[in-house]
């Protein structure tokens, strides 16, 4: 039995956003972490703080958008509900 389309388009949406989530986080590490570097005082501990979470935020969000991927795209149990679960979680 062939996948219908519109999954196969969850499943590719679903990738192309885990990805963003993984471009952010290397933007942040690359341009954001070393400007904060030059702050100094409550101003570094301000910037550190929303940096890690601003990354933890995106990890999860990665962590939760690659899951529906491979549960879709290899059909897997329980890949069509997966999708479906996520902005719940989000």
């Amino acid at each position: 039995m062939q996948r219908p389309d519109l999954l196969i388009l969850i499943a590719v949406w679903k990738f192309l956003t885990a990805a963003g989530a993984l471009a952010g986080i290397t933007a942040i590490a690359v341009f954001a972490f070393p400007e904060v570097l030059w702050l100094w005082g409550a101003a570094l501990t301000g910037g550190l703080f929303g940096l890690s979470i601003a990354t933890f935020v995106l990890a999860a969000y990665c962590a939760l958008g690659s899951p529906p991927v491979s549960g879709l795209l290899l059909a897997r149990s329980g890949g069509e509900y997966w999708p479906s679960y996520t902005p719940l979680l989000t």
